[in-house]
């Protein structure tokens, strides 16, 4: 599957937000592991996940500024 990414930095941490045709399965719309964040979402017919080994709240932030 294609994916197109956005790369952030955020102080000492780099925010990576994966952008890709929505499919048919659901996405985790937060989750951690191995010390990783991800929060994934829909929009209209587009995926998204954004993933950091930032704090949850700072990337939700991020994700809060996306969705907007």
């Amino acid at each position: 599957r294609r994916t197109a990414v956005l790369v952030y930095r955020h102080g000492l941490h780099i925010i990576n937000v994966f952008v890709w045709g929505a499919g048919r399965e659901s996405l985790p719309a937060e989750t951690t592991r191995k010390g990783y964040h991800a929060d994934c979402w829909r929009m209209a017919d587009l995926d998204y996940c954004a993933v950091s080994d930032t704090s949850p709240e700072e990337l939700r932030a991020l994700v809060d500024m996306i969705k907007w």
